[in-house]
């Protein structure tokens, strides 16, 4: 991502149904230091133009249809990455841009979570900004979050998990950045497409 422009503590909105890529982008964006933005993708272009602006997004990164419905709010100059789509002045192809690049070889960097939005039931959403994890405690933080997910849910190394949830919403988005770390004896993550609305 840094090879988008990209910079430690940029957002990268999310408005992706659920699909392996949705995982790829959360760890892409632990890995660089970038904040996540998942969008739910139910919501009206107007919604979804909000959020991008209000959490200052640098990049947006999407199934074609859903950016698609989105072009008309999407800030000019954004980057997009569309998934199962093609490229074409700010868009740029997942798949083919991701064949390209290298492993990571960057500093390792304290990692931030998502920015979630409220419902906004009191106004306009609201976007929750979780501070970054300082790297001195990322070992016990890490260990700490296993633990939760094994005692809570059943998930320990080795094992398979199942997230049928839409990613976009925080129980799942956790429950999916938590299991697919990796570790020497990853959990392995499945994701169920979503329902595509014709």
């Amino acid at each position: 991502m840094a090879a988008l422009g990209l910079r430690e503590g940029d957002v990268v909105a999310v408005l992706l149904h659920n699909d392996p890529v949705y995982v790829d982008i959360i760890l892409a964006c632990r890995i660089g230091g970038f904040s996540y933005c998942p969008l739910n993708w139910h919501f009206s272009p107007a919604e979804i133009g909000y959020i991008i602006e209000d959490c200052a997004a640098r990049a947006v990164t999407g199934h074609a249809d859903l950016l698609h419905a989105a072009r008309a709010v999407l800030p000019d100059g954004i980057t997009t990455l569309a998934v199962a789509g093609e490229a074409g002045g700010e868009t740029v192809e997942y798949e083919n841009w991701l064949a390209q690049q290298p492993d990571y070889s960057g500093p390792v960097v304290a990692p931030r979570g998502h920015t979630a939005y409220t419902s906004g039931t009191t106004g306009r959403p609201k976007g929750v900004v979780r501070a970054p994890i300082p790297l001195g405690d990322l070992e016990l933080y890490r260990r700490r979050s296993l633990e939760v997910m094994e005692v809570c849910f059943g998930v320990r190394a080795g094992c398979r998990a199942l997230v049928p949830a839409p990613l976009y919403h925080s129980a799942p988005s956790g429950f999916a950045q938590w299991t697919s770390q990796p570790t020497p004896s990853s959990s392995r993550l499945a994701s169920t497409p979503s329902r595509r609305s014709p």
